[in-house]
Parts: structure tokens; sequence; C-alpha cells
């Protein structure tokens, strides 16, 4: 009787052990790395004895993120059962900016957190999407602005132009703007400007935004004077 006792009690001792001493959890490759969005993605890979989990992400512009150092977080959701693999999308980030993350995992009171392993992306730069080019027929008070669309990736249809001024400028608010057009392919664009004063030196910039104007891409600003 006492043998029969001892194995089960060693068998229950076994059963017990297959369960993680802790939440393991792995911060997976990032995917559909845009201007200002990637999608972020991990895998719950133990649940541990922490019953339920919290799991989500943390990311920021330095390395070494952890949950004081974090710019952001986002807690993706909870569970008591077996493993998973869960995502985000982020829409909010910089153009041409590093970023760190790192997939957590936490107790439902966030005293505990257990880290995956960090990895960085960056988001694509502005030239991957379309380019200014020099102005043409410069007249005295007239000349062409030239641009280029290289290509949408991520944004599909798109609204484009130029924006124009007699002083530098950072935004269109601060510019005339010229809607040249709208499309889904890359193309070569221009946009004729009159009655400019003589001898003047005007600066611009192509642009384009996606369809629902959350999203503005500048080209590099050029100047031309007028004769």
């Amino acid at each position: 009787m006492r043998i029969l006792t001892l194995v089960l009690a060693l068998s229950l001792f076994a059963c017990q052990s297959d369960e993680a001493d802790a939440p393991e959890v792995k911060t997976n490759t990032v995917t559909g790395i845009g201007l200002n969005r990637a999608i972020l993605q991990a895998t719950l890979e133990e649940v541990g004895p922490l019953k339920p989990v919290h799991y989500g992400f943390l990311w920021s512009t330095e390395a070494g993120v952890n949950v004081i150092t974090a710019k952001e977080q986002e807690l993706v959701g909870q569970t008591s059962e077996s493993p998973l693999d869960y995502s985000i999308e982020l829409t909010n980030l910089s153009p041409a900016t590093e970023y760190f993350v790192r997939a957590f995992v936490s107790n439902p009171s966030f005293t505990t957190v257990y880290y995956g392993e960090e990895v960085s992306f960056r988001t694509a730069q502005p030239s991957e999407y379309l380019t200014t080019l020099p102005a043409s027929a410069v007249t005295n008070t007239s000349a062409q602005l030239n641009g280029a669309l290289e290509d949408l990736h991520e944004l599909g249809s798109v609204q484009y132009g130029f924006a124009w001024s007699a002083t530098p400028f950072t935004t269109l608010l601060q510019a005339t703007v010229v809607v040249v057009g709208e499309t889904a392919a890359p193309l070569s664009y221009q946009a004729p400007l009159v009655s400019l004063q003589t001898q003047t030196t005007y600066y611009y910039r192509a642009f384009l935004s996606n369809e629902e104007g959350t999203v503005i891409v500048y080209g590099e600003q050029l100047s031309f004077t007028t004769n």
C-alpha cells in the first residue's frame, strides 16, 4: 500500500512539473512596416502558474525598453489557457525612425512582468515614396513644378501635388497647396505656376496624402528664382 501511495504521489508531482515555473513570451519579427505603421507580433509560449496572465507589447525610440522606459504600451488580452500568438498594428509612428519593441506578460496587478527579447525596426523614409524634382520652364513670372511618385507601398490610392511659398516652410498649412490628382500607381507629374514676382526665390515640395488625410508625405524642399 505504501508503494502504491508513493507511485501516485510521484505521478502527481510529474504532472504538476509539466507546467512552466513562469510565463514565457517571444517577441517575433515586425511586419507591415510603412511610414507610420507596423505590425507587432509575439507568441505566448508558456502561460505558467499566474492565471490569468495579461499579455501585450511595449515600444520606444530608445533601446532597453521596459515598463518604466517604454514610450508606449498596449495590453492585447489575457488568458488562463494554452499558448497563443498575438499581434497589434501601430498607426501613429514617425517616418524614418528606429523603434524598439518587446512583448510582455504580467500578472493581473502588473506587479510581476516577464519580457520577450527586444526587437528593433525602422519606419520607411519619405524618399521611398516620392521625389521633388527641379523646376523647369522658369521665366520672370512663371515656372513648372515637377515631382514623381516612386512607390505607394502600404498607402494604396493617394492624392498628390505640390506645396509652395516665397519663404521656406515645413507643412502644408504654411504654404499654397496645388492638388494635381489621385492615383493608385507610381507616376511623374507637373503643375504650372503663373503670376509670380520677378527676381524672386520660391520654395516648393512635392507631397502625397492617403485618402483619409491622416498620412502626409513630403518630398525634399527645393527652390527656384524667377528671372
